[in-house]
Parts: C-alpha cells; structure tokens; sequence
C-alpha cells in the first residue's frame, strides 16, 4: 500500500522500503521494481549507499544525480551501470525498533527530486510509519490468534488420545515445552500437524 501510494508523488518511478538488519544487511519489505531489490543487493555487498545513510543515521539523503554521486563511489557506479536509476530521495522512518528502516523514492530522471520533496517525503514518510505499526500490529494478533488455535487443537488431541480434561492437556503441552524449552505454540503445531504423526 504505501509503496503503490508513493508511486503517485510526481518525480516517483519507483519505491521500496528496506531494513537494514544485524551486520548491515538489507532486506527489502516492498518494492515496485526488480531493480530495487538489485540496488538493495548492491548496498549490502558495497555497505555504502543512501539508504544506509538515511535509515542508520535517521536523515533524508536526497541523491541528485549518481552518474556523478561522489559519497558513495563503489554503489553509484554499479547502480548507473545495471539500472536506470539516476536519483533517489531515502527517508528514514523510525517506528521499527529492531531494525532501521527507509522509504526510498526513485526516478530514472536527474535531479528529479528538490528541497520541497523532501518535505513532501518526509510526511508522506510520517503516514507510512503509521501504516506499518498498524500491519506490525495487526500481524502480532494474527499470529496469537493461530497460536491459540493451534494450542486448542492440540489440547483436544490429547484430551481425545488419552482421555484427559482440559486442565491436565494444558498441563501436559506446558511441560512438553519445558522439556523441549520451545514455546507451546511450537509443541502445539507438532502435535496437529500430520508430519509430526508417528
């Protein structure tokens, strides 16, 4: 959603958002082009590049023209050789705490981003941080939701095998995951699945 809504700011051709996680790697969490997840490799084998500026150091990088882009050398002419890309505009957002993060806005055309696209990134940047806290969280409650379920389905195999109440499955699933130190969710899904059967 926010990389499709970016694609509507005048000077965008393309967008993507990365995290740089542990030992600077760079994984992309949305792209609207192949080239963005090239150019995500290329910063990541280089370790140089505005979106590691932007989303370490939590600053715009605005890149006007990276035929002739002297900060980062090794990433700029590898980008200008295998992509169309000539200029980027990083904005960090900062609601991940386990990793930093950025929005990067592309185009094909030079200096196609100003001093008043940074302002326009940088709200644009502030909707998108509220958009990924709600997908975050959204996706924490799916995955308690299916841990729930899983655990009920486990508890009612036991209950079922071995002719069990309720409380003494549950009992048996928490001492399961203590002896196997893995959550219950985890004993749960090995108890339901048909692979673990045997």
């Amino acid at each position: 959603m926010i990389t499709a809504a970016a694609m509507k700011l005048s000077a965008v051709e393309y967008a993507g958002i990365v995290r740089l996680g542990q030992a600077d790697s760079v994984r992309s969490l949305a792209s609207t082009d192949d080239h963005l997840r090239l150019l995500n490799k290329l910063q990541q084998r280089c370790r140089q590049g505005p979106s590691f500026d932007a989303a370490w150091e939590g600053q715009t990088c605005r890149v006007d023209d990276l035929t002739r882009e002297a900060r980062w050398p090794a990433f700029s002419e590898e980008v200008v050789a295998v992509t169309p890309i000539r200029s980027m505009l990083c904005v960090p957002l900062f609601t991940h705490h386990h990793g930093r993060t950025a929005l990067n806005l592309y185009s094909a055309q030079a200096s196609a981003f100003g001093p008043q696209d940074e302002l326009i990134g940088l709200a644009f940047a502030g909707d998108a941080e509220i958009l990924l806290e709600v997908g975050r969280r959204a996706e924490r409650y799916r995955q308690a939701q299916t841990n729930r379920e899983l655990i009920g389905l486990a508890k009612g195999i036991l209950m079922e095998r071995f002719a069990m109440d309720a409380v003494a499955a549950l009992s048996l699933l928490a001492q399961l995951s203590r002896d196997g130190r893995q959550p219950v969710s985890v004993v749960a899904r090995g108890l339901v699945s048909p692979d673990s059967e045997g």
